[in-house]
């Protein structure tokens, strides 16, 4: 509570012995400040207990956490470590109150542009407390703020749920601090929390281990043969892209090892790690376990470049969400390169981008079969653009980016010629 300076010290002693003490040193001591000693005259028998209290009093009068150690100094106590105690006392503020935790939401993959954001807040003060202002704010962003009109009684703490929700609906991490604004705080530095949330670019799980999904995967030049990837999704974007052009259709072969698969395919042709409806260019056909040849057609106004495809199978059901976690089959994702309908000269077919992997998120990146000057991007999954810069091809480009918050990142080089992606993900 609100504390003075001129508080009384009680303690119990206990005779834990089997002689009658009297007359025997008792000593408390406030923060590892001076030591008050004092003489306990009555006498304890052999297993009870009496209360004491000092004469000298202890100055508490400041705002915060007083450590008090108490203990007695009984000459030839054969026993010290029943001797000592302590106690944790606190000099609350009249008007003291804040956010603990942010608890809501969470980082996960399916959160989106209508966010309920809500937060724990305690009233650390002495005095019951109502309608003071509350807030909460992303990436230093302007903050939404309100009044939370509830009563919240001293040592309380309480659920408040904003109004206001947040949008959450681009991919990245998201740097959360909700605080209470209360007129004449006595305490500003527990007002205040923060939080990071992070819209996870989605890897969906399910199970192929009994042939569900894909074990065929053919389109122009890529080829993927493979068994159940781990959880029911696999990168298959290390493997060379599928060369395509734009306003043209292509032959994609799919096959599983069990029937009644629905694929759904989507390509990302704005790179912006999310497979919206407009980039489905295959819904739910069917196919088992006969390879089944499927029409893939590129718009003739797709983005060039080299751009993430996804491929679903899901058993004996259809499948439109590029996200969502199903019971039977496989998610696999693959890199495509759109071309101009006239083709890129030959010689760039070749090209290929790889990100080798250090420590403490360093990276470099390496540009095969090109001796030209290219540029270098590096975006962030909420489309950011955090890194650009020019190099020649001939000399691989070192990154550091441990300074950068945890997530996946777009790598993309490119000039007149040619455009490459790659995927970091700093952890």
């Amino acid at each position: 509570g609100v504390l003075s300076n001129n508080e009384t010290i009680t303690v119990n002693i206990s005779n834990y012995g089997t002689n009658t003490q009297t007359n025997f040193p008792v000593s408390y001591q406030v923060n590892g400040g001076t030591t008050v000693t004092e003489t306990y005259s009555g006498s304890v028998i052999s297993g009870n207990s009496v209360s004491y209290t000092f004469s000298a009093t202890a100055n508490l009068s400041t705002i915060g956490l007083y450590n008090i150690k108490a203990y007695t100094g009984l000459n030839n106590d054969q026993f010290n470590n029943n001797d000592t105690t302590f106690y944790i006392v606190k000099h609350l503020g009249q008007n003291d109150v804040g956010v603990t935790t942010i608890t809501a939401p969470t980082s996960s993959n399916t959160i989106g542009n209508n966010e309920i954001v809500t937060v724990s807040v305690k009233n650390f003060g002495a005095s019951t407390q109502s309608n003071f202002p509350i807030h909460y704010s992303i990436n230093n962003g302007t903050p939404v703020s309100e009044v939370y009109s509830g009563s919240l009684a001293p040592n309380a703490t309480a659920n408040y749920s904003f109004s206001t929700t947040a949008n959450l609906s681009s991919l990245g991490v998201y740097q959360f601090a909700s605080y209470t604004t209360l007129s004449g705080d006595s305490d500003l530095l527990n007002d205040t929390a923060y939080t990071e949330i992070e819209h996870e670019i989605c890897l969906p799980q399910s199970n192929c281990s009994s042939g569900d999904g894909l074990i065929k995967v053919e389109l122009e030049n890529l080829a993927n043969n493979s068994t159940c990837s781990g959880n029911g999704y696999g990168d298959f974007t290390s493997l060379n892209p599928a060369n395509l052009e734009r306003g043209r259709a292509y032959d994609l072969k799919l096959q599983s090892a069990y029937d009644n698969q629905h694929g759904t395919v989507w390509i990302d042709f704005n790179d912006n790690f999310t497979f919206e409806n407009s980039e489905k260019l295959i819904t739910n056909v069917l196919f088992g376990t006969s390879i089944t040849t499927t029409n893939l057609a590129i718009p003739l106004n797709a983005n060039l470049g080299e751009h993430l495809m996804r491929i679903r199978a899901n058993w004996n059901a259809d499948i439109d969400d590029p996200c969502i976690d199903v019971s039977y089959g496989e998610t696999e994702d693959y890199k495509v390169s759109i071309a101009p309908l006239t083709a890129i000269e030959e010689k760039y077919r070749a090209v290929s981008l790889t990100v080798l992997t250090g420590t403490n998120n360093q990276f470099e990146i390496v540009v095969n079969n090109l001796n030209e000057e290219v540029t270098l991007e590096i975006t962030n999954s909420i489309g950011q653009r955090i890194i650009s810069d020019n190099f020649f091809t001939q000399n691989n480009y070192k990154l550091d980016l441990s300074h950068l918050a945890r997530g996946y990142y777009l790598v993309k080089i490119k000039n007149k010629n040619i455009s490459k992606i790659g995927k970091i993900w700093i952890r």
